[in-house]
């Protein structure tokens, strides 16, 4: 089972990625965030598998804050900023979506990790 948390500050960007991974069983989401502190002070106690995260936070970029992280579970970053690809590999991103999220995106983008997604997309 993949466990997994989300980082994400706009409800709707939540709910979407949910009902995409909800369909397959070996997902478990372990909790959804919308600020680095607290995915932080979560992290701190609890091993998780992958990120789904958005860049900007509020008024913090995420990659400046995971570059700087000495343990840090795999990422894949789904963002509006399309300017941001490019130095989401440099903090070692598993993929990189730009919003809106479209399933089949985000399915090749776990397939992309290894992840084996099933190419199931919700009705």
């Amino acid at each position: 089972m993949i466990s997994y948390i989300i980082l994400e500050d706009e409800i709707s960007d939540i709910e979407t990625l949910r009902a995409y991974l909800k369909p397959d069983a070996r997902f478990f989401e372990r909790g959804a965030f919308d600020s680095i502190t607290k995915m932080d002070a979560f992290l701190k106690d609890h091993k998780i598998d992958l990120v789904f995260a958005d860049i900007k936070i509020g008024d913090t970029n995420l990659l400046t804050h995971w570059a700087k992280m000495t343990k840090r579970p795999e990422i894949i970053l789904i963002t509006s900023y399309p300017q941001y690809a490019l130095p989401a590999f440099a903090v070692e991103a598993l993929h990189f979506i730009t919003k809106p999220i479209k399933p089949e995106i985000l399915y090749t983008a776990l397939e992309r990790a290894g992840l084996g997604f099933f190419r199931m997309v919700p009705s």
